[in-house]
């Protein structure tokens, strides 16, 4: 998990979003284990929700980030899929814009 993984000011990022990096775990058959897989995303930030269970109802797309209010845990959407970067440090004026859409 990439706690700092915010690259501000990164060329590769389009207005309103940020480049980071986004881990992931999958299934390596010719070691037959898991392994984690770091990749370079553009993020844009969407508005929190309450908890994981939250994320199954929001649409979600490619490079979509959303931050779980109960355990204030970064995930962010690979296209398919919800990846859990971890817990992330919020003021509460981060905090106040991510809820403002779920209040």
């Amino acid at each position: 998990m990439h706690k700092e993984s915010f690259e501000r000011g990164s060329p590769l990022a389009k207005e309103g979003e940020e480049n980071m990096l986004v881990t992931s775990k999958v299934w390596n058959a010719a070691l037959g284990q898991m392994v984690t897989v770091t990749t370079n995303m553009n993020v844009k930030m969407k508005s929190a929700v309450a908890s994981y269970s939250n994320l199954a109802n929001v649409a979600k797309h490619a490079g979509d980030g959303r931050v779980t209010l109960d355990t204030k845990h970064l995930y962010v959407c690979n296209g398919t899929t919800w990846l859990c970067q971890g817990h992330i440090e919020l003021d509460d004026e981060m905090l106040n814009v991510l809820i403002q859409e779920i209040s």
